[in-house]
């Protein structure tokens, strides 16, 4: 009896080792059709799995599949960049209070200043008085 606890524990332990393994069970012809695919379909995630199961795949090639993302990275960088300049010039050189003066204030909400005279008149007491 020993021995077939023996056997069973060791067909459960071979069991379990091929579960985990499952990734270095599949093909390369598998793997090929898989990154294709995810490139396709689900680029980012395309190239993580090019760059990790595609070993045998020239590195320039894969540079070359990458490319785009390093583009689109940069291009977005530049874009904010530029949007970010755009919006800082419009602030300082006024355009945005000018446009909002133009459509949003009314000549009724314009503070009045009034001058302060020049001189006082002569029947003005320069004392105060007191009551």
């Amino acid at each position: 009896m020993p021995a077939r606890k023996s056997r069973s524990s060791s067909n459960r332990s071979n069991s379990t080792a091929r579960q985990i393994h499952t990734t270095e069970d599949l093909s390369y012809e598998t793997k090929l059709v898989i990154v294709v695919l995810l490139l396709l379909f689900v680029y980012p995630l395309g190239l993580i799995f090019m760059w990790l199961w595609m070993k045998n795949w020239p590195t320039w090639l894969k540079i070359i599949i990458s490319l785009p993302l390093v583009f689109g990275f940069i291009a977005f960088f530049i874009a904010m960049f530029v949007i970010g300049l755009i919006i800082r010039h419009a602030v300082t050189s006024g355009t945005i209070q000018q446009e909002w003066k133009y459509r949003y204030e009314k000549p009724y909400m314009r503070q009045m200043m009034t001058p302060a005279p020049t001189e006082l008149p002569s029947d003005t007491p320069t004392e105060p008085q007191s009551y």
